[in-house]
């Protein structure tokens, strides 16, 4: 089993029950599953490849959880960032994770936008909200476009499916990598 795969079995086994609650938003297993193969598929279309990473500078949502799925199901890296970072500090582990993808909330536009220049490793911006910057892709535009079928990628469950970043509390902020199969049995044992 890959992470992927929980998200599967919940739609195929609970379709109709509720899986997110996020502010006035329902979501059924089924619906979360059908957003997530949109954006995977999006990503998939954008070139995306096995072990690529994909950045995530967002506030509490459906949308992390949407995004931390799809990646799991295109092979990506899921590098989500602390919210509360500095400029310094985010262009730093931005360049330290070099993500190819990165979804912003629309609070961190102008920040990324500044630095944008220093990040030249990120072919792909998309905005979980509507953006007057022509560089952005809108985040429900790419869920719209897509397939919503499973994605065709081999995920084994050897393959790094997230960095994770220490607290840096002796120096500056490393990645830290787990496996699907460490996340896995991370949730059994929990």
């Amino acid at each position: 089993m890959v992470v992927g795969d929980m998200i599967i079995r919940n739609a195929r086994k609970y379709p109709e029950k509720i899986g997110i609650v996020s502010g006035d938003k329902r979501f059924t297993f089924k619906a979360i599953n059908q957003r997530v193969n949109g954006i995977a598929n999006s990503l998939i279309k954008m070139g995306i490849e096995k072990g690529d990473r994909v950045g995530v500078l967002v506030h509490n949502s459906h949308q992390f959880i949407e995004i931390y799925f799809a990646t799991a199901k295109t092979g990506g890296i899921f590098c989500p960032y602390n919210n509360h970072l500095k400029k310094g500090e985010l262009k730093d582990i931005l360049e330290y994770s070099t993500p190819r993808f990165l979804f912003v909330d629309l609070d961190f536009v102008s920040v990324i936008n500044e630095l944008r220049g220093d990040l030249g490793f990120i072919e792909h911006y998309i905005c979980l909200e509507e953006s007057k910057l022509p560089f952005m892709k809108n985040y429900e535009e790419i869920i719209n476009s897509a397939e919503k079928e499973e994605p065709e990628v081999k995920v084994l469950d050897d393959d790094v499916m997230s960095m994770f970043f220490t607290a840096g509390t002796t120096g500056k902020p490393k990645g830290a990598l787990r496996t699907h199969r460490h996340l896995i049995m991370t949730a059994v044992a929990v």
